[in-house]
C-alpha cells in the first residue's frame, strides 16, 4: 500500500536576488553552496502550505503525514513556513536524498575562483574547462555529504534568520541523520541518470505504507521539499516523463500511487504555480533555471 506524494522547490534564493542587483552572494558567504530564501520566499513557501492543504482536500486526502526537506537552509525553510498552513503539522523531518542534484555545474556554481551561483559558473570557468584543484573551495574537495546541514544545524541557523518559524514549526532532531551518505566530489560528479534514480527510490520508500504499523491517522500524503533539478527528474522518475515547462519558485506536483499493480502513478498536481500570485513582490523563478532543469530525455530508463 502506498500514499500519495507531494513534492515542490523551494521559494526564491537570497543569492539570485543579489545577483539582480549586481552583487555577488557566494563572494561572502561562508556557505557559499546553501544561500537562504528571501523574505518574499518564505511568503511563497507559505503560500505553497495552503496551496498544499487545497489540493489534498480536492483529491479527498487525509491530513498530511510528515514533511520532508533537503538538507540545505532554503529547503528546510521551505518546508518550515508550508508546514504553518499543514493541518496538524508541527514539525519538519531533514533527508539527506532529496539534496540539490551533485553535478558539475552546481560545483562550479560556488566552488571555483570567483564562483558567483551561475550554474555551470563564471565565464572564465565553465564546465569542462581545467581548474587548478588546489584553488577550489574546501568544501568541493570534501564529500558533498560536508554541504549537507544536519537537522540540529538547520535548527540552529534557523533560530538566527526565521526565529519566528520555528517556534510554530520545529526541525526534528530525534531521529537526525548525523551525515549524508553522498560521496560524490570534485571530478566524482552526480549524473543526471543518478539524480534520476535516487528520486525515483526515494519516493518509492518514503510513499511506503505499513498497514499493521502505522494508524488511520498516519495515512496521509507526505509533501517533499526539494530542488529545482531533483523536483523535475522526480517527473521522469515516477511518471516516465519530463514537465513541459521550468519548475519555478514552488512549482508543486502530486504523485497518486496506482491502485492495481497493472496501473500506473498519476499526477492530478502537475506543475503547480498558481499560489505564487499570491506573493506578487517575488520572482517566480530563478536566473539558472533553464541550465540546471535543461531538458530531460522524455523515455525513463
Amino acid at each position: 500500500m502506498r500514499r500519495t506524494v507531494f513534492i515542490a522547490r523551494h521559494g526564491e534564493r537570497v543569492d539570485y536576488q543579489w545577483a539582480a542587483a549586481d552583487k555577488n552572494w557566494q563572494a561572502q558567504a561562508e556557505r557559499p553552496w546553501d544561500s537562504p530564501m528571501t523574505d518574499g520566499g518564505i511568503l511563497q513557501a507559505k503560500a505553497l502550505g495552503r496551496a498544499v492543504e487545497r489540493h489534498r482536500k480536492t483529491l479527498k486526502l487525509p491530513p498530511v503525514y510528515k514533511v520532508f526537506t533537503s538538507p540545505l537552509l532554503r529547503c528546510a525553510q521551505t518546508g518550515c513556513a508550508a508546514a504553518v498552513g499543514l493541518d496538524g503539522v508541527s514539525s519538519i523531518e531533514i533527508e539527506p536524498e532529496l539534496a540539490e542534484g551533485m553535478c558539475e555545474s552546481w560545483y562550479r556554481s560556488w566552488g571555483v575562483a570567483e564562483a558567483n551561483g551561475t550554474w555551470g559558473g563564471p565565464p572564465h570557468s565553465r564546465c569542462g574547462t581545467d581548474v587548478d584543484v588546489t584553488t577550489l573551495h574546501t568544501h568541493a574537495r570534501l564529500p558533498a555529504s560536508a554541504c549537507h546541514a544536519t537537522a540540529s544545524e538547520l535548527q540552529q541557523m534557523m533560530n538566527l534568520q526565521n526565529p519566528e518559524l520555528v517556534k510554530e514549526i520545529s526541525i526534528n532532531t530525534k531521529s537526525e541523520i548525523k551525515n549524508s551518505a553522498h560521496t560524490f566530489t570534485w571530478d566524482n560528479f552526480e549524473s543526471d541518470e543518478l539524480m534520476t534514480a535516487r528520486m525515483k527510490a526515494l519516493i518509492l520508500k518514503l510513499s511506503e505504507i505499513d498497514t499493521k504499523d502505522n494508524s488511520e491517522d498516519d495515512l496521509g500524503p507526505v509533501l517533499l521539499l526539494s530542488h529545482g533539478g531533483p523536483t523535475a527528474h522526480s517527473c521522469k522518475a515516477i511518471l516516465g516523463v519530463a514537465p513541459p515547462m521550468k519548475v519555478g519558485y514552488c512549482g508543486l506536483f502530486a504523485y497518486v500511487p496506482p491502485k492495481n499493480k497493472d496501473e500506473k502513478w498519476t499526477a492530478p498536481v502537475f506543475a503547480d504555480h498558481a499560489h505564487l500570485d499570491e506573493v506578487p513582490t517575488a520572482t517566480k523563478t530563478g536566473r539558472n533555471d533553464g541550465a540546471e532543469q535543461k531538458q530531460l530525455s522524455p523515455d525513463i530508463s
